[in-house]
């Protein structure tokens, strides 16, 4: 009869512990997901930032260009060189969000491939 009791008793406090170690697990999963989705949209806004710079430095280069500008040689060479600058942050900032998209995937237990494209 003790040791029932005992067992019960063991039994409870397991449980117990296994409620309290699964509520930490769900809360630190939560907080992460909702960190990596912030981190996420401020990516992609800096994302569109730098594709609209890119943008604006391309039409004007293509401007000087299509004006005959050829001139201000000086000034094409530096578009061009912020240009590649632009698009080399560009690519970080994709390399980013596409690692930081198959992060938010696993936290929600989808299987990623290797091969897949997100």
């Amino acid at each position: 009869m003790w040791e029932e009791i005992q067992l019960s008793g063991c039994y409870f406090i397991f449980t117990i512990v296994q409620g309290i170690l699964m509520t930490v697990w769900f809360w630190m999963t939560a907080s992460r997901y909702a960190q990596l989705l912030k981190e996420a949209e401020m990516l992609k806004s800096k994302i569109e930032k730098t594709k609209q710079i890119i943008r604006t430095m391309r039409g004007q280069l293509e401007l000087n260009i299509s004006n005959m500008d050829l001139i201000d040689v000086p000034r094409n060479m530096e578009l061009c060189d912020e240009l590649q600058n632009a698009s080399v942050h560009l690519q970080t900032l994709l390399t980013r969000f596409r690692t930081m998209e198959k992060d938010v995937l696993k936290l929600a237990d989808y299987p990623v491939e290797k091969n897949d494209k997100i």
